[in-house]
């Protein structure tokens, strides 16, 4: 009975591949290369990586994509729209993702050199996006709103004593970050939080606080959301 339920769960899975993937040639191409023959993805789950069409992916020089678990790009709530998703690690940057984790179509991850992008299981809506030169990290159970921006890079450096141009960032567990939002350098959000949609997080976000507003300031605390 369990090899009859494995060998269903198999099939179902092969299955949920074709109908995402269609019959591209140029996409099953992909497929195959990044979970079976690039040397610069780690994987340790069967069919780590699986996306859907209109995928671009830039793996450079000492780059590494480091999947413990399922990492799904650009999965379109359109059908037939051709929104493209894009992940780019530069130069000796890594993504890991720790938990399975899904990136909606028409998002933008882009992980500058030397950089570090962590994923433990949040969920990111269509049209995100990630910048990240230093270290970004998102845990689990969490909810990223539609367009969202996360960036701990200036990308131009200001001349002025004491000025960094990137500083970490880190996002806690079960957080929703409302549409168009943005979280700049430097912040951490606590577990359990909500940004509201439109804000822009320059400053730390206590555990289970509402912020809202620009620049984000708290206007409830102690809260739940499911």
């Amino acid at each position: 009975m369990d090899r009859k339920i494995q060998t269903k769960t198999l099939m179902q899975a092969i299955l949920n591949i074709i109908m995402a993937m269609g019959l591209s040639l140029s996409s099953w191409r992909k497929f195959l290369f990044y979970n079976f023959f690039c040397t610069k993805v780690k994987v340790n789950h069967i069919v780590a990586l699986r996306f859907y069409k209109h995928i671009c992916i830039e793996l450079r020089r000492g780059s590494h994509l480091i999947l413990h678990d399922r990492l799904e790009l650009g999965e379109s709530q359109v059908r037939g729209s051709h929104a493209e998703t894009r992940l780019l690690l530069e130069d000796n940057a890594e993504l890991l993702v720790t938990k399975r984790t899904i990136v909606q179509a028409g998002s933008f991850m882009r992980v500058i050199r030397n950089g570090n992008l962590i994923l433990h299981g949040a969920y990111l809506n269509e049209g995100c996006q990630i910048t990240c030169a230093s270290q970004i990290e998102i845990g689990s159970d969490g909810a990223i709103g539609r367009d969202v921006i996360i960036r701990d890079y200036d990308g131009h450096t200001i001349e002025m004593e004491g000025y960094e141009i990137a500083k970490p960032i880190r996002i806690g567990n079960h957080v929703w970050i409302g549409n168009r939002a943005m979280i700049l350098k430097g912040v951490t959000i606590g577990d359990g939080a909500i940004v509201a949609a439109g804000s822009i997080v320059t400053k730390d976000v206590p555990a289970h606080a509402v912020v809202a507003g620009i620049p984000a300031r708290i206007i409830k605390q102690e809260i739940t959301w499911k």
